[in-house]
């Protein structure tokens, strides 16, 4: 109820009518309200997708073995069968989806609900992290987001990014926010003025040059 029904390590679009439909209106809600906001009904990209099979033809994937991840592990298990693996002893895994390494959380669910050291689902964690070093992830990891700060190098407040998306100051902004700086935000964004107040003016501004 929190982050949403379905869990999206895997989804597929196609391109006729109703997916590129479909792919245009999940465009329109992640282009300003992708982010982790819980108490106001937003997570990411997932709660859209409840509405998803109200609006759009979807099929839903209810194949066990399809996204297994640390999140079910509490109903589903893994074993080896006849050189497979098998989840619940009825689906084949067709692949399963890591997440949690850079949090800590990843281990942390394994060991909760994985109790033997040996399982399948051990083995399958022991591989995917030599693929994660045979990959430089310990170097390639330690790059950082290059939205995470203005071009000065100075790192971006988030309480100014939450100020600035709530009040959609990026509607009136005619510069790059990332030639600007946390000082410069908090000093704009205290100023209590309707942001359509602002584009008026601007506007006017601008046609007065224009005239001039």
């Amino acid at each position: 109820m929190r982050t949403g029904i379905y869990n999206l390590g895997f989804l597929g679009v196609n391109d006729k009518p109703e997916g590129l439909r479909f792919a245009k209106w999940w465009r329109d809600r992640l282009h300003l309200y992708c982010y982790d906001d819980i108490p106001r009904g937003i997570f990411t990209d997932q709660r859209w997708i409840d509405l998803a099979v109200v609006y759009f033809d979807c099929y839903i994937i209810k194949n066990l073995g399809c996204n297994m991840g640390p999140w079910n592990f509490s109903t589903r298990k893994l074993s080896r069968k006849n050189d497979k693996l098998m989840v619940n002893d009825k689906d084949e895994l067709v692949f399963f989806h890591f997440s949690g390494f850079d949090s800590g959380s990843n281990l942390i669910v394994f060991n909760e609900y994985v109790k033997d050291k040996d399982a399948v689902e051990f083995e399958l964690r022991n591989e995917y992290l030599a693929d994660l070093d045979r990959m430089q992830q310990q170097k390639l990891g330690k790059y950082g987001w290059s939205y995470a700060n203005y071009f000065s190098g100075e790192k971006i407040s988030n309480s100014i990014r939450r100020r600035y998306r709530d009040l959609k100051y990026f509607d009136v902004i005619t510069e790059s926010p990332f030639s600007k700086s946390n000082s410069y935000f908090k000093k704009v964004l205290r100023q209590k003025i309707n942001i359509k107040e602002i584009h008026t003016l601007m506007l006017k501004v601008k046609h007065k040059l224009f005239k001039d």
